[in-house]
This record gives C-alpha cells, sequence and structure tokens, in this order.
C-alpha cells in the first residue's frame, strides 16, 4: 500500500527534528574531535586536585569532584579560608568557613568547563545542539578550526522571563583535534545582563583512562574596561569513575 502525502511529511519531519542542528561536514568533524578526546562512554565521574595560582602570584591546593553534566564541587585553599563552592542542577552555594551562601538560579547553572568534553561538547549527539564549523583562526602562532556550539534553554521558565542559552566558542587543534581554547560569557552573580568574557586556554594534554585531559590551564576573565584577571591551574592527579557521592553536591555534604 502506498503512504499518503502526510505520512511520509510527518517522517521527513521527524527525521529532521531527530538530528543535530548542523551540516553534514560540521558533524564529521565534531565526531572526530570526539573520538580524539574521549575513547568510549564519558566517564561517571571525574576528581581533579592540583593548584591555582592567580595574578597576584598566589598559589593555593584546589580539588574538584564532577558528577554527570551540571554537578560539581571545588575546593580552593586550606583551612578557615577554604573556599567550597557547589553547583547541582538549577541550585549552586558557596561557602568559607562556616558562611554560606546560596547563589541565584541565573548563576548557578554550569557545566564542568575544565574538561572541554563535559562542557558543550558533551552534548554532541544532542538533537537540540547548534552547531557552525567557522573555518581555521590565528590563536596565538597556531591555527585553530572554530566552532560555535548553541543550546537553547530547556527550561520553560526563568527569573524575569530571560532563558540561559548556552553559548561556546571552541577552538581545536586541525592535527590533533583536541580542544586548545574555548570562550564563552558568563553572567555576573550580582547581574544577569552583565556578562563576563571568559576565555580559557588547555595544553599539556594526557589520557586518563579514556579521558584526554588538559593538565595545564589558564583562566582570563574581563576586560580591558572593566579590568582582566588570570588564573593558572596545573593539575596534578585525575581519577575517573570513584563513585562520588550525591551528598558532595549538597551543602555540608561528604568532603
Amino acid at each position: 500500500m502506498k503512504r499518503s502525502i502526510a505520512a511520509t511529511l510527518l517522517t521527513s519531519i521527524i527525521t529532521v527534528l531527530a538530528v543535530p542542528c548542523f551540516s553534514q561536514d560540521t558533524a564529521t568533524l565534531l565526531q572526530r574531535v570526539k573520538t580524539a578526546n574521549v575513547r568510549g562512554a564519558l566517564p561517571q565521574d571525574v576528581t581533579i586536585s592540583g593548584t591555582l595560582t592567580d595574578d597576584s602570584g598566589n598559589t593555593q591546593p584546589i580539588q574538584m569532584q564532577i558528577k554527570g553534566k551540571d554537578k560539581i564541587r571545588t575546593e580552593i585553599g586550606t583551612g578557615k579560608t577554604r573556599r567550597i563552592t557547589i553547583f547541582n542542577g538549577n541550585q549552586g552555594w558557596t561557602q568559607v568557613g562556616d558562611q554560606l551562601q546560596a547563589l541565584p538560579q541565573h548563576a548557578s547553572v554550569r557545566r564542568p568547563s575544565l574538561i572541554p568534553m563535559l562542557d558543550l561538547l558533551s552534548e554532541i549527539d544532542s538533537p537540540q545542539l547548534i552547531a557552525a564549523d567557522r573555518g581555521l583562526k590565528a590563536i596565538g602562532q597556531q591555527n585553530a578550526r572554530q566552532i560555535s556550539l548553541t543550546l537553547p534553554d530547556p527550561a520553560t521558565v526563568r527569573a524575569f522571563g530571560r532563558k540561559l542559552d548556552e553559548n561556546l566558542e571552541v577552538f581545536i587543534d586541525p592535527v590533533s583535534m583536541l580542544v586548545v581554547r574555548t570562550e564563552r560569557l558568563n553572567r555576573s552573580m550580582e547581574n544577569m545582563d552583565f556578562l563576563i568574557p571568559s576565555v580559557l586556554e588547555f595544553s599539556d594534554y594526557r589520557v586518563v583512562g579514556n579521558l584526554a585531559v588538559a593538565f595545564r590551564i589558564v583562566n582570563t576573565t574581563g576586560t580591558p574596561d572593566i579590568g582582566m584577571h588570570q588564573k593558572i591551574m596545573v593539575i596534578s592527579q585525575v581519577q575517573l569513575n570513584t563513585s562520588i557521592p550525591d551528598s558532595a553536591f549538597l551543602p555540608g555534604g561528604a568532603q
């Protein structure tokens, strides 16, 4: 029996909606990036230890625990000055000593951007992801392939009616297919309409388990007009799939 025109049209629409929103060439490029950065399934959780040096030359220990796409616990420093920051879905908190502060919702939606494959690149196979290949761009003394990624906010209601779409510029080494740089605009803690540029530069890649991890990350935030700050993270240890409890991503949880 011949299919009706309506049935054929419906099938075509479903097929279009079921694939990512980018060209075949861009899809192939992203799959090559995925293959170079992760061999198999993404880890269930990641624990990172290292040091963080600010632009004043102060160096402190840092530890990060990451679980899934939106659970992140970061501890910087030691003793009474240790600063704990937790992101858990649409909630977030900071704590120094006994002082606990809840973060506004617009500042609580974060991804573990220090590992590129756990950032928006983890959505490569999502039909909602919008990607565009911008071609080769000069990054310092090397050329990198620039890809623009956008993931529309899935929430139907946000504070003040503003959607929190995710946007990321990713720069790929055209030979190794590893991420060498990302650029995004982060919303200020105090004002969701005030966007602060953030640039992450990745180097010293090493394979841990099945995941490529950059052991040196330079984070530059701000602009010359509002002030710029730079922090350098040097990783000393990475552990995968250690069954981090969900309680670690709640105030006062497992440490």
